[in-house]
């Protein structure tokens, strides 16, 4: 049967919001589809906005969660009590990236940012079925490799840059975790406040607010019923070492 390129060319994210249009299609690859059918058969759970997914006391954790819908956040908390968000994870992304196929002690707590839902694999069954399902297998190896990359380049910035960089970092994070885009413009799809963007960006709350309110005066940023909205995207890109 004749391959189709635009179903091959479809990225594994992609498909699993849109696994029940895939079956559409005669000529999809079956291992495909297969990859799919065992995410669904999963446990789905809901979580409302600010509840604990995993506790950084859940020494080894042995689920893995793949998002259908929502935002989640990894953060740490240093000896004198301040919160400090590392990761952010979306739709069609699984998390914890470090224990979800090796048994490691977790330091960190995953909270969900918004209503979320996401399928709940135990860790010892996505290993039987990653010894079979090589596309799966890919599919995680290249998000293990985007959230390394993702993760040095916010780290570059955070080491090289003002605390205006660092603040804009934070929103770009936010915004491509749960950005709307239109025309030149992005709305977060939350509510963040300037501790959270403090706990981002490394920096004091009054910081923040320092910086957000320059922003503001330069037209960058601006924020339309409680929802930060970037002005240029792809100026903000420029301006960070992307």
């Amino acid at each position: 049967m004749a391959e189709n390129p635009f179903v091959t060319s479809i990225t594994y994210t992609y498909c699993l919001l849109n696994y029940n249009i895939l079956k559409l299609f005669t000529d999809v690859d079956p291992t495909i589809l297969k990859a799919f059918e065992f995410i669904e058969k999963q446990k789905l759970c809901e979580f409302r906005k600010n509840e604990l997914v995993i506790r950084a006391d859940d020494e080894f954790p042995k689920y893995c969660y793949f998002i259908k819908k929502g935002c989640v956040k990894q953060y740490a908390v240093s000896n004198n009590g301040e919160e400090k968000t590392l990761l952010l994870f979306t739709t069609n992304q699984h998390f914890p990236i470090i224990t979800s196929t090796r048994e490691l002690p977790n330091r960190f707590s995953f909270e969900a940012l918004c209503p979320t839902q996401a399928w709940r694999i135990e860790r010892s069954a996505l290993l039987d079925h990653l010894q079979k399902d090589h596309h799966l297998l890919m599919q995680m190896t290249d998000h293990f490799t985007k959230r390394f990359e993702n993760t040095l380049r916010v780290l570059e910035n955070h080491m090289l840059s003002t605390a205006t960089t660092k603040v804009l970092m934070s929103l770009y994070s936010y915004a491509s975790a749960m950005g709307k885009p239109d025309s030149k413009t992005v709305t977060i799809d939350l509510h963040i406040s300037h501790r959270e963007i403090a706990s981002m960006a490394g920096i004091s709350r009054e910081t923040v607010s320092r910086e957000i309110y320059k922003l503001m005066k330069e037209g960058m940023v601006s924020k339309v019923r409680g929802r930060y909205v970037l002005a240029d995207f792809e100026r903000i890109k420029n301006i960070l070492t992307f």
